[in-house]
């Protein structure tokens, strides 16, 4: 049996002394998870969680708006109502680049785009 490229191989018949070749596919063994798969699912994975980042920063920024609104001048709660928002917004930077480092890995290894999220 002889390998040619990407998946297909050459035998011959009557128990490889001779006769004709025979070309065919290799069927990858059952439960193998192809590469790509594998990286289209942990790109979805991270888009996914990029949205509910996102999601909760801005949720994040509008409580601690209103926890400062409602400070009613104390300077501990504008403090506190400060660093929350900070926070959020560290944390937003921080999930936007860990999807700008997912896509660079994945174009890295594949060569293509993340495929988009399927809308609902």
């Amino acid at each position: 049996m002889g390998y040619l490229s990407k998946g297909l191989y050459a035998t011959t018949s009557g128990g490889g002394t001779g006769g004709s070749p025979v070309i065919g596919t290799i069927t990858p063994p059952e439960g193998y998870i192809k590469p790509m798969d594998t990286a289209n699912t942990i790109a979805k994975i991270f888009d996914v969680l990029t949205i509910a980042a996102v999601i909760l920063a801005v949720g994040f920024v509008i409580y601690s708006g209103i926890k400062y609104i409602m400070s009613s001048g104390d300077a501990a709660k504008i403090k506190e109502a400060q660093a929350t928002i900070t926070y959020a917004i560290i944390g937003l930077g921080i999930a936007i680049a860990g999807r700008l480092i997912v896509l660079f890995v994945y174009k890295t290894i594949t060569g293509t785009d993340v495929p988009e999220l399927p809308n609902p």
